[in-house]
């Protein structure tokens, strides 16, 4: 006989406000997203600033959401 583990299926995860769910390793166009977003915010050179990379990481999140 087989005993079902929940009587209904578990409801998925919340995701706390200004949190997001994304891959463990970064897609291809994730990548690629952060690093034009990282060379616009820090005009090419790659001495960035806190807020540069803060703007790379928003860019990269946001491609994330993307099926790529």
């Amino acid at each position: 006989t087989v005993h079902p583990l929940y009587a209904a299926p578990p409801a998925p995860a919340a995701v706390p406000p200004g949190m997001a769910l994304v891959p463990i390793e970064p897609t291809p166009g994730i990548i690629t997203t952060g690093t034009v977003a990282l060379m616009k915010a820090s005009d090419s050179d790659l001495d960035a600033t806190r807020e540069e990379i803060a703007a790379t990481y928003r860019a990269m999140i946001a491609a994330a959401g993307d099926k790529q």
